[in-house]
Protein backbone atom coordinates (compact mmCIF):
# COMPACT_ATOMS: atom_id res chain seq x y z
CA UNK A 1 0.00 0.00 0.00
CA UNK A 2 1.48 3.38 -1.05
CA UNK A 3 1.47 6.41 1.23
CA UNK A 4 -1.33 7.92 -0.83
CA UNK A 5 -3.46 4.80 -0.58
CA UNK A 6 -2.73 4.66 3.14
CA UNK A 7 -3.72 8.31 3.49
CA UNK A 8 -7.00 7.71 1.66
CA UNK A 9 -7.75 4.67 3.80
CA UNK A 10 -6.90 6.61 6.95
CA UNK A 11 -9.19 9.43 5.78
CA UNK A 12 -12.10 7.05 5.28
CA UNK A 13 -11.50 5.45 8.66
CA UNK A 14 -11.13 8.87 10.27
CA UNK A 15 -14.48 10.07 8.91
CA UNK A 16 -16.23 6.88 10.01
CA UNK A 17 -14.48 7.00 13.37
CA UNK A 18 -15.52 10.61 13.97
CA UNK A 19 -19.16 9.73 13.39
CA UNK A 20 -18.87 6.60 15.51
CA UNK A 21 -17.14 8.40 18.38
CA UNK A 22 -19.61 11.28 18.35
CA UNK A 23 -22.41 8.76 18.56
CA UNK A 24 -20.44 6.92 21.24
CA UNK A 25 -20.48 10.01 23.37
CA UNK A 26 -24.14 10.44 22.60
CA UNK A 27 -24.55 6.92 23.99
CA UNK A 28 -22.60 7.76 27.14
CA UNK A 29 -24.53 11.01 27.54
CA UNK A 30 -27.80 9.10 27.22
CA UNK A 31 -26.67 6.59 29.85
CA UNK A 32 -25.50 9.39 32.15
CA UNK A 33 -28.74 11.34 31.75
CA UNK A 34 -30.89 8.26 32.32
CA UNK A 35 -28.99 6.51 35.08
CA UNK A 36 -26.40 9.03 36.35
CA UNK A 37 -23.42 7.98 38.50
CA UNK A 38 -25.58 5.55 40.45
CA UNK A 39 -25.27 2.15 42.10
CA UNK A 40 -27.28 0.59 39.25
CA UNK A 41 -24.90 2.03 36.63
CA UNK A 42 -21.92 0.81 38.65
CA UNK A 43 -23.46 -2.69 38.59
CA UNK A 44 -24.10 -2.45 34.82
CA UNK A 45 -20.47 -1.47 34.15
CA UNK A 46 -19.10 -4.22 36.40
CA UNK A 47 -21.39 -6.73 34.64
CA UNK A 48 -19.72 -5.80 31.35
CA UNK A 49 -16.28 -6.54 32.77
CA UNK A 50 -16.91 -10.29 32.71
CA UNK A 51 -17.72 -10.73 28.98
CA UNK A 52 -15.22 -8.04 27.98
CA UNK A 53 -12.51 -9.75 30.00
CA UNK A 54 -13.14 -13.15 28.41
CA UNK A 55 -13.53 -11.58 24.98
CA UNK A 56 -10.20 -9.80 25.38
CA UNK A 57 -8.49 -13.12 25.94
CA UNK A 58 -9.64 -14.43 22.55
CA UNK A 59 -11.16 -11.70 20.38
CA UNK A 60 -8.43 -9.07 20.64
CA UNK A 61 -5.70 -11.70 20.39
CA UNK A 62 -7.33 -13.19 17.29
CA UNK A 63 -7.47 -9.90 15.40
CA UNK A 64 -3.89 -9.08 16.31
CA UNK A 65 -2.45 -12.49 15.42
CA UNK A 66 -4.55 -13.24 12.35
CA UNK A 67 -3.90 -10.11 10.28
CA UNK A 68 -0.19 -10.84 9.51
CA UNK A 69 -1.00 -14.48 8.69
CA UNK A 70 -4.03 -13.63 6.53
CA UNK A 71 -1.87 -11.00 4.79
CA UNK A 72 0.88 -13.53 4.09
CA UNK A 73 -1.65 -16.02 2.66
CA UNK A 74 -3.14 -13.32 0.44
CA UNK A 75 -0.08 -13.46 -1.81
CA UNK A 76 -0.40 -15.12 -5.20
CA UNK A 77 1.43 -18.33 -4.33
CA UNK A 78 -0.69 -19.04 -1.23
CA UNK A 79 -3.99 -17.45 -2.19
CA UNK A 80 -5.62 -20.79 -2.93
CA UNK A 81 -5.31 -21.80 0.71
CA UNK A 82 -6.63 -18.54 2.15
CA UNK A 83 -10.32 -19.54 2.12
CA UNK A 84 -9.61 -22.76 4.03
CA UNK A 85 -7.57 -20.84 6.62
CA UNK A 86 -10.22 -18.16 7.10
CA UNK A 87 -13.12 -20.58 7.63
CA UNK A 88 -11.09 -22.88 9.86
CA UNK A 89 -10.35 -19.90 12.10
CA UNK A 90 -14.03 -18.91 12.01
CA UNK A 91 -15.22 -22.28 13.26
CA UNK A 92 -12.49 -22.44 15.91
CA UNK A 93 -13.54 -19.01 17.21
CA UNK A 94 -17.20 -20.01 17.16
CA UNK A 95 -16.57 -23.15 19.23
CA UNK A 96 -14.19 -21.57 21.73
CA UNK A 97 -16.28 -18.47 22.39
CA UNK A 98 -19.51 -20.46 22.63
CA UNK A 99 -17.90 -22.56 25.36
CA UNK A 100 -16.56 -19.46 27.13
CA UNK A 101 -19.98 -17.81 26.94
CA UNK A 102 -21.68 -20.76 28.61
CA UNK A 103 -18.95 -20.94 31.22
CA UNK A 104 -19.23 -17.21 31.86
CA UNK A 105 -22.98 -17.45 32.44
CA UNK A 106 -22.46 -20.07 35.15
CA UNK A 107 -19.54 -18.41 36.96
CA UNK A 108 -20.77 -14.81 36.77
CA UNK A 109 -21.72 -14.57 40.49
CA UNK A 110 -18.30 -15.79 41.55
CA UNK A 111 -16.48 -13.36 39.24
CA UNK A 112 -18.66 -10.46 40.41
CA UNK A 113 -17.74 -11.21 44.01
CA UNK A 114 -14.06 -11.19 43.01
CA UNK A 115 -14.26 -8.08 40.83
CA UNK A 116 -16.47 -5.97 43.12
CA UNK A 117 -16.01 -7.15 46.72
CA UNK A 118 -17.16 -3.75 47.99
CA UNK A 119 -20.65 -4.20 46.54
CA UNK A 120 -23.54 -4.85 48.91
CA UNK A 121 -25.24 -8.26 48.50
CA UNK A 122 -28.13 -6.65 46.60
CA UNK A 123 -25.81 -4.78 44.24
CA UNK A 124 -23.67 -7.90 43.68
CA UNK A 125 -26.79 -9.90 42.82
CA UNK A 126 -27.87 -7.19 40.40
CA UNK A 127 -24.44 -7.17 38.71
CA UNK A 128 -24.44 -10.98 38.39
CA UNK A 129 -27.89 -10.98 36.82
CA UNK A 130 -26.88 -8.27 34.35
CA UNK A 131 -23.68 -10.15 33.53
CA UNK A 132 -25.60 -13.30 32.57
CA UNK A 133 -27.73 -11.28 30.16
CA UNK A 134 -24.77 -9.44 28.60
CA UNK A 135 -22.50 -12.50 28.36
CA UNK A 136 -23.46 -13.45 24.72
CA UNK A 137 -21.92 -10.17 23.54
CA UNK A 138 -18.59 -11.94 23.95
CA UNK A 139 -19.44 -14.39 21.16
CA UNK A 140 -20.85 -11.64 18.95
CA UNK A 141 -17.81 -9.38 19.36
CA UNK A 142 -15.43 -12.31 18.89
CA UNK A 143 -16.94 -13.11 15.49
CA UNK A 144 -16.89 -9.39 14.70
CA UNK A 145 -13.16 -9.41 15.48
CA UNK A 146 -12.67 -12.33 13.08
CA UNK A 147 -14.48 -10.38 10.36
CA UNK A 148 -12.35 -7.31 11.06
CA UNK A 149 -9.16 -9.35 10.74
CA UNK A 150 -10.28 -10.80 7.39
CA UNK A 151 -11.28 -7.42 5.96
CA UNK A 152 -8.25 -5.45 7.17
CA UNK A 153 -5.88 -8.12 5.88
CA UNK A 154 -7.58 -7.64 2.50
CA UNK A 155 -7.09 -3.82 2.82
CA UNK A 156 -10.83 -3.30 3.30
CA UNK A 157 -11.12 -0.80 6.15
CA UNK A 158 -14.49 0.91 5.78
CA UNK A 159 -16.83 -1.73 7.20
CA UNK A 160 -14.69 -2.40 10.30
CA UNK A 161 -14.47 1.35 10.86
CA UNK A 162 -18.24 1.92 10.95
CA UNK A 163 -19.24 -0.99 13.19
CA UNK A 164 -19.77 1.38 16.10
CA UNK A 165 -22.23 3.62 14.25
CA UNK A 166 -25.37 1.41 14.19
CA UNK A 167 -24.46 -0.02 17.58
CA UNK A 168 -24.25 3.43 19.18
CA UNK A 169 -27.41 4.67 17.50
CA UNK A 170 -29.30 1.70 18.89
CA UNK A 171 -27.84 2.15 22.37
CA UNK A 172 -28.73 5.86 22.47
CA UNK A 173 -32.35 5.03 21.70
CA UNK A 174 -32.39 2.01 23.99
CA UNK A 175 -30.78 3.85 26.94
CA UNK A 176 -33.29 6.70 26.83
CA UNK A 177 -36.19 4.28 26.53
CA UNK A 178 -34.94 1.91 29.24
CA UNK A 179 -34.34 4.77 31.70
CA UNK A 180 -38.01 5.77 31.49
CA UNK A 181 -39.79 2.49 30.92
CA UNK A 182 -37.69 -0.63 31.45
CA UNK A 183 -34.90 -0.08 33.94
CA UNK A 184 -31.39 -1.49 34.08
CA UNK A 185 -32.34 -5.10 33.18
CA UNK A 186 -34.07 -3.93 30.00
CA UNK A 187 -30.94 -1.94 29.15
CA UNK A 188 -28.84 -5.10 29.46
CA UNK A 189 -31.07 -7.05 27.03
CA UNK A 190 -31.05 -4.18 24.56
CA UNK A 191 -27.26 -3.94 24.85
CA UNK A 192 -26.98 -7.45 23.42
CA UNK A 193 -29.27 -6.51 20.55
CA UNK A 194 -27.29 -3.37 19.76
CA UNK A 195 -23.98 -5.24 19.91
CA UNK A 196 -25.11 -7.73 17.25
CA UNK A 197 -25.05 -4.93 14.66
CA UNK A 198 -21.24 -4.83 14.92
CA UNK A 199 -21.09 -8.22 13.23
CA UNK A 200 -24.00 -7.73 10.86
CA UNK A 201 -22.64 -4.50 9.38
CA UNK A 202 -19.50 -6.33 8.18
CA UNK A 203 -21.34 -9.16 6.43
CA UNK A 204 -21.85 -7.30 3.09
CA UNK A 205 -18.14 -6.44 2.92
CA UNK A 206 -17.25 -10.07 3.63
CA UNK A 207 -19.53 -11.24 0.83
CA UNK A 208 -17.71 -8.92 -1.59
CA UNK A 209 -14.45 -10.71 -0.82
CA UNK A 210 -15.88 -13.77 -2.59
CA UNK A 211 -14.85 -16.23 0.09
CA UNK A 212 -17.48 -18.92 -0.27
CA UNK A 213 -18.45 -20.57 2.97
CA UNK A 214 -16.60 -23.83 3.63
CA UNK A 215 -17.64 -26.18 6.48
CA UNK A 216 -14.02 -26.84 7.33
CA UNK A 217 -12.10 -26.93 10.60
CA UNK A 218 -8.49 -27.79 9.76
CA UNK A 219 -6.66 -27.15 13.00
CA UNK A 220 -3.56 -28.88 11.61
CA UNK A 221 -3.11 -26.31 8.81
CA UNK A 222 0.22 -24.45 9.23
CA UNK A 223 -1.50 -21.06 9.07
CA UNK A 224 -4.09 -21.98 11.71
CA UNK A 225 -1.36 -23.37 13.94
CA UNK A 226 0.72 -20.23 13.36
CA UNK A 227 -2.20 -18.05 14.43
CA UNK A 228 -2.64 -20.17 17.55
CA UNK A 229 1.07 -19.84 18.35
CA UNK A 230 0.96 -16.05 17.84
CA UNK A 231 -2.22 -15.76 19.87
CA UNK A 232 -0.84 -17.49 22.94
CA UNK A 233 1.46 -14.66 24.10
CA UNK A 234 -1.20 -12.08 23.13
CA UNK A 235 -3.80 -13.92 25.20
CA UNK A 236 -1.40 -13.97 28.14
CA UNK A 237 -0.63 -10.30 27.60
CA UNK A 238 -4.30 -9.39 27.44
CA UNK A 239 -4.98 -11.52 30.51
CA UNK A 240 -2.28 -9.58 32.33
CA UNK A 241 -3.87 -6.36 31.10
CA UNK A 242 -7.26 -7.43 32.44
CA UNK A 243 -5.74 -7.56 35.89
CA UNK A 244 -5.65 -3.77 35.85
CA UNK A 245 -9.37 -3.58 35.13
CA UNK A 246 -10.10 -6.11 37.86
CA UNK A 247 -7.94 -4.31 40.42
CA UNK A 248 -9.53 -0.98 39.48
CA UNK A 249 -13.00 -2.45 40.00
CA UNK A 250 -12.00 -4.09 43.28
CA UNK A 251 -10.60 -0.88 44.72
CA UNK A 252 -13.25 1.43 43.24
CA UNK A 253 -16.10 -0.76 44.54
CA UNK A 254 -15.03 0.20 48.07
CA UNK A 255 -14.99 3.95 47.33
CA UNK A 256 -17.88 6.41 47.19
CA UNK A 257 -20.94 5.42 45.17
CA UNK A 258 -20.48 6.31 41.53
CA UNK A 259 -16.68 5.99 41.54
CA UNK A 260 -16.74 3.16 38.98
CA UNK A 261 -19.03 5.19 36.74
CA UNK A 262 -16.84 8.30 37.09
CA UNK A 263 -13.78 6.27 36.06
CA UNK A 264 -15.64 4.83 33.08
CA UNK A 265 -16.83 8.22 31.80
CA UNK A 266 -13.43 9.81 32.46
CA UNK A 267 -11.73 7.09 30.45
CA UNK A 268 -14.17 7.67 27.59
CA UNK A 269 -13.37 11.38 27.57
CA UNK A 270 -9.61 10.90 27.80
CA UNK A 271 -9.49 8.17 25.14
CA UNK A 272 -11.59 10.21 22.68
CA UNK A 273 -8.49 11.60 20.88
CA UNK A 274 -7.08 8.09 20.52
CA UNK A 275 -10.26 6.95 18.81
CA UNK A 276 -10.65 10.07 16.68
CA UNK A 277 -7.09 10.74 15.61
CA UNK A 278 -4.81 7.77 16.27
CA UNK A 279 -6.85 4.60 15.71
CA UNK A 280 -7.56 5.37 12.01
CA UNK A 281 -3.85 5.94 11.38
CA UNK A 282 -2.58 2.91 13.30
CA UNK A 283 -5.27 0.72 11.73
CA UNK A 284 -3.84 1.49 8.29
CA UNK A 285 -0.23 1.27 9.47
CA UNK A 286 -0.52 -2.25 10.85
CA UNK A 287 -1.21 -4.20 7.62
CA UNK A 288 1.39 -2.03 5.87
CA UNK A 289 3.97 -2.86 8.54
CA UNK A 290 3.17 -6.56 8.19
CA UNK A 291 3.43 -6.39 4.39
CA UNK A 292 6.78 -4.51 4.48
CA UNK A 293 8.36 -6.97 6.88
CA UNK A 294 7.02 -9.97 4.93
CA UNK A 295 8.51 -8.49 1.75
CA UNK A 296 11.89 -8.03 3.49
CA UNK A 297 11.79 -4.22 3.24
CA UNK A 298 13.47 -3.62 6.58
CA UNK A 299 14.34 0.06 5.99
CA UNK A 300 10.83 0.93 4.86
CA UNK A 301 9.48 -0.90 7.89
CA UNK A 302 11.62 1.25 10.18
CA UNK A 303 10.53 4.41 8.36
CA UNK A 304 6.88 3.49 8.91
CA UNK A 305 7.51 2.96 12.62
CA UNK A 306 9.25 6.35 12.89
CA UNK A 307 6.48 7.99 10.89
CA UNK A 308 3.82 6.62 13.23
CA UNK A 309 5.69 7.84 16.32
CA UNK A 310 6.04 11.34 14.85
CA UNK A 311 2.37 11.55 13.89
CA UNK A 312 1.35 10.53 17.41
CA UNK A 313 3.58 13.27 18.82
CA UNK A 314 2.23 15.82 16.41
CA UNK A 315 -1.38 15.11 17.31
CA UNK A 316 -1.42 14.07 20.94
CA UNK A 317 0.86 16.54 22.73
CA UNK A 318 -1.46 19.51 22.01
CA UNK A 319 -4.50 17.35 22.65
CA UNK A 320 -3.16 16.40 26.09
CA UNK A 321 -2.56 20.07 26.94
CA UNK A 322 -6.06 20.92 25.71
CA UNK A 323 -7.63 18.13 27.76
CA UNK A 324 -5.89 19.34 30.91
CA UNK A 325 -7.23 22.88 30.38
CA UNK A 326 -10.75 22.01 29.19
CA UNK A 327 -11.52 18.84 31.16
CA UNK A 328 -14.33 20.34 33.25
CA UNK A 329 -15.90 22.13 30.27
CA UNK A 330 -15.82 18.93 28.20
CA UNK A 331 -17.27 16.68 30.90
CA UNK A 332 -19.96 19.26 31.73
CA UNK A 333 -20.94 19.62 28.07
CA UNK A 334 -21.15 15.89 27.39
CA UNK A 335 -22.64 14.50 30.59
CA UNK A 336 -24.04 17.09 33.01
CA UNK A 337 -27.78 16.78 32.53
CA UNK A 338 -30.56 14.66 33.95
CA UNK A 339 -29.27 12.38 36.71
CA UNK A 340 -25.63 13.42 36.15
CA UNK A 341 -25.01 16.38 38.48
CA UNK A 342 -22.16 18.85 39.20
CA UNK A 343 -20.64 16.51 41.80
CA UNK A 344 -20.38 13.76 39.19
CA UNK A 345 -18.83 16.25 36.75
CA UNK A 346 -16.05 17.13 39.21
CA UNK A 347 -15.34 13.47 40.03
CA UNK A 348 -15.19 12.57 36.32
CA UNK A 349 -13.07 15.60 35.34
CA UNK A 350 -10.30 14.92 37.85
CA UNK A 351 -10.06 11.29 36.69
CA UNK A 352 -10.03 12.46 33.04
CA UNK A 353 -7.07 14.72 33.86
CA UNK A 354 -5.10 11.76 35.22
CA UNK A 355 -6.03 9.44 32.34
CA UNK A 356 -5.14 12.17 29.85
CA UNK A 357 -1.52 12.28 30.99
CA UNK A 358 -1.10 8.82 29.45
CA UNK A 359 -2.44 9.60 25.98
CA UNK A 360 0.88 9.73 24.12
CA UNK A 361 2.34 6.68 25.92
CA UNK A 362 -0.80 4.68 25.10
CA UNK A 363 -0.64 5.64 21.41
CA UNK A 364 3.08 4.88 21.19
CA UNK A 365 2.64 1.62 23.08
CA UNK A 366 -0.10 0.49 20.68
CA UNK A 367 1.95 1.45 17.62
CA UNK A 368 5.11 -0.23 18.91
CA UNK A 369 3.18 -3.35 19.91
CA UNK A 370 1.75 -3.61 16.41
CA UNK A 371 5.26 -3.25 15.01
CA UNK A 372 6.30 -6.28 17.06
CA UNK A 373 3.16 -8.14 15.96
CA UNK A 374 4.06 -7.35 12.34
CA UNK A 375 7.41 -9.00 13.07
CA UNK A 376 5.29 -11.95 14.26
CA UNK A 377 6.78 -11.41 17.71
CA UNK A 378 3.92 -11.43 20.19
CA UNK A 379 6.07 -12.44 23.16
CA UNK A 380 7.82 -9.09 23.68
CA UNK A 381 4.61 -7.04 24.07
CA UNK A 382 3.34 -9.70 26.48
CA UNK A 383 6.44 -9.47 28.69
CA UNK A 384 6.48 -5.68 28.71
CA UNK A 385 2.76 -5.77 29.45
CA UNK A 386 3.48 -7.95 32.47
CA UNK A 387 5.98 -5.41 33.80
CA UNK A 388 3.55 -2.56 33.11
CA UNK A 389 0.60 -4.19 34.82
CA UNK A 390 2.69 -5.14 37.84
CA UNK A 391 3.65 -1.49 38.21
CA UNK A 392 0.01 -0.53 37.70
CA UNK A 393 -1.22 -2.75 40.52
CA UNK A 394 1.45 -1.45 42.90
CA UNK A 395 0.70 2.16 41.99
CA UNK A 396 -3.04 1.52 42.34
CA UNK A 397 -2.60 0.29 45.89
CA UNK A 398 -0.47 3.31 46.79
CA UNK A 399 -2.27 6.15 44.99
CA UNK A 400 -5.85 5.14 45.79
CA UNK A 401 -5.14 5.93 49.46
CA UNK A 402 -4.33 9.55 48.66
CA UNK A 403 -6.28 10.37 45.50
CA UNK A 404 -9.24 7.91 45.68
CA UNK A 405 -10.54 7.05 42.19
CA UNK A 406 -8.25 9.65 40.56
CA UNK A 407 -5.31 7.67 41.93
CA UNK A 408 -6.46 4.64 39.93
CA UNK A 409 -6.51 6.74 36.76
CA UNK A 410 -3.08 8.22 37.45
CA UNK A 411 -1.64 4.76 38.12
CA UNK A 412 -2.89 3.65 34.71
CA UNK A 413 -1.21 6.60 32.99
CA UNK A 414 2.11 6.01 34.75
CA UNK A 415 2.09 2.26 34.07
CA UNK A 416 1.32 2.82 30.37
CA UNK A 417 4.28 5.21 30.22
CA UNK A 418 6.56 2.52 31.62
CA UNK A 419 5.30 -0.07 29.12
CA UNK A 420 5.80 2.39 26.27
CA UNK A 421 9.40 3.11 27.26
CA UNK A 422 10.24 -0.59 27.46
CA UNK A 423 8.81 -1.29 23.99
CA UNK A 424 10.59 1.74 22.54
CA UNK A 425 13.93 0.60 23.93
CA UNK A 426 13.52 -3.01 22.75
CA UNK A 427 12.33 -2.16 19.23
CA UNK A 428 15.06 0.46 18.82
CA UNK A 429 17.65 -2.15 19.75
CA UNK A 430 16.14 -4.71 17.37
CA UNK A 431 15.92 -2.36 14.38
CA UNK A 432 19.19 -0.55 15.03
CA UNK A 433 17.64 2.84 15.75
CA UNK A 434 14.35 4.73 15.46
CA UNK A 435 15.42 8.26 14.57
CA UNK A 436 15.70 9.41 18.18
CA UNK A 437 17.38 12.76 17.45
CA UNK A 438 14.80 13.62 14.82
CA UNK A 439 11.98 12.66 17.20
CA UNK A 440 13.51 14.80 19.98
CA UNK A 441 13.74 17.81 17.66
CA UNK A 442 10.15 17.37 16.56
CA UNK A 443 9.03 16.95 20.17
CA UNK A 444 10.66 20.25 21.20
CA UNK A 445 8.92 22.20 18.43
CA UNK A 446 5.61 20.50 19.17
CA UNK A 447 5.93 21.31 22.88
CA UNK A 448 6.58 24.99 22.13
CA UNK A 449 3.53 25.11 19.88
CA UNK A 450 1.42 23.41 22.54
CA UNK A 451 2.50 25.88 25.23
CA UNK A 452 1.66 28.86 23.02
CA UNK A 453 -1.71 27.23 22.35
CA UNK A 454 -2.23 26.83 26.12
CA UNK A 455 -1.70 30.55 26.68
CA UNK A 456 -4.33 31.41 24.05
CA UNK A 457 -6.89 28.94 25.44
CA UNK A 458 -6.32 30.11 29.03
CA UNK A 459 -6.88 33.72 27.95
CA UNK A 460 -10.14 32.79 26.22
CA UNK A 461 -11.32 30.84 29.28
CA UNK A 462 -10.90 33.96 31.41
CA UNK A 463 -12.54 36.11 28.76
CA UNK A 464 -15.57 33.78 28.52
CA UNK A 465 -16.02 32.22 31.99
CA UNK A 466 -18.68 29.67 32.92
CA UNK A 467 -21.21 30.17 34.33
CA UNK A 468 -21.77 33.85 33.57
CA UNK A 469 -24.88 36.01 34.20
CA UNK A 470 -25.11 36.79 30.48
CA UNK A 471 -25.91 33.16 29.59
CA UNK A 472 -28.68 33.06 32.17
CA UNK A 473 -30.21 36.31 30.90
CA UNK A 474 -30.15 35.09 27.30
CA UNK A 475 -31.71 31.77 28.32
CA UNK A 476 -34.55 33.59 30.11
CA UNK A 477 -35.33 35.86 27.15
CA UNK A 478 -35.23 33.47 24.21
CA UNK A 479 -38.41 31.49 23.43
CA UNK A 480 -36.50 28.23 23.75
CA UNK A 481 -36.04 25.67 26.53
CA UNK A 482 -33.34 27.02 28.90
CA UNK A 483 -31.54 23.69 28.81
CA UNK A 484 -31.18 23.93 25.03
CA UNK A 485 -29.81 27.48 25.23
CA UNK A 486 -27.25 26.45 27.85
CA UNK A 487 -26.26 23.42 25.75
CA UNK A 488 -25.70 25.58 22.65
CA UNK A 489 -23.74 28.15 24.68
CA UNK A 490 -21.49 25.42 26.08
CA UNK A 491 -20.96 24.00 22.58
CA UNK A 492 -20.05 27.41 21.14
CA UNK A 493 -17.55 28.04 23.94
CA UNK A 494 -15.86 24.72 23.34
CA UNK A 495 -15.79 25.26 19.57
CA UNK A 496 -14.18 28.67 20.14
CA UNK A 497 -11.58 27.33 22.56
CA UNK A 498 -10.70 24.25 20.52
CA UNK A 499 -10.73 26.09 17.18
CA UNK A 500 -8.54 28.95 18.41
CA UNK A 501 -6.18 26.51 20.08
CA UNK A 502 -5.88 24.31 16.98
CA UNK A 503 -5.28 27.33 14.72
CA UNK A 504 -2.61 28.71 17.05
CA UNK A 505 -0.87 25.35 17.22
CA UNK A 506 -0.97 24.90 13.44
CA UNK A 507 0.56 28.35 12.87
CA UNK A 508 3.38 27.77 15.36
CA UNK A 509 4.40 24.31 14.14
CA UNK A 510 3.70 24.85 10.44
CA UNK A 511 7.12 23.50 9.49
CA UNK A 512 6.22 20.13 10.98
CA UNK A 513 3.06 19.98 8.87
CA UNK A 514 4.69 20.94 5.57
CA UNK A 515 6.01 17.47 4.60
CA UNK A 516 2.55 15.95 5.01
CA UNK A 517 0.87 18.80 3.12
CA UNK A 518 3.52 18.64 0.38
CA UNK A 519 2.96 14.90 -0.06
CA UNK A 520 -0.81 15.48 -0.20
CA UNK A 521 -0.50 18.21 -2.88
CA UNK A 522 1.90 16.09 -4.93
CA UNK A 523 -0.53 13.16 -4.96
CA UNK A 524 -3.42 15.47 -5.83
CA UNK A 525 -1.45 16.92 -8.75
CA UNK A 526 -0.55 13.43 -9.96
CA UNK A 527 -4.18 12.38 -9.88
CA UNK A 528 -5.22 15.55 -11.72
CA UNK A 529 -2.64 14.99 -14.47
CA UNK A 530 -3.76 11.37 -14.81
CA UNK A 531 -7.38 12.39 -15.33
Amino acid sequence: MSRWEAAKAAGIIFAATVVSKVLGFGREAALAAGFGASAAMDAYLVAQVVPMMLLGLVGAALTTAAIPVFTAYGTAEKKGELSCVIWSVFHAVLLVLSALTLMGIFVSPLIIRLVAPGFSPAQAELAAGLSRIIMPTMLILGLSGWATAVLQARKSFFAPAIIGIPSNICLIIFALWAARHGGIYTLAWLTVLATSTQLLVQVPALLKQEFRYQPVLNLAHPAVRRIAVLMTPVILGVAIGQINTVVDRILASGLAEGSITALNYANRVAMLPIGFLITPILTVFYPSLAARWTAGERERFRELVEEGLTICLLLLVPVTVGLVLLRIDIVRFIFERGAFDARATQATAVAALCYGLGLLPIAWRDHLSRAFYALQDTTTPMLTGFVSITANVVLNLILVRYLAHAGLALATALANSLGCLLLLFLLRRRLGGLGGKKLAGSALQILVGSLVMAVVVTFLQRLFPWPAPGYVRVASVLPLPPGLVIFVAQALRLILFIGAGALTYALVIGRQLRPYLKEYRRRQAALGARH
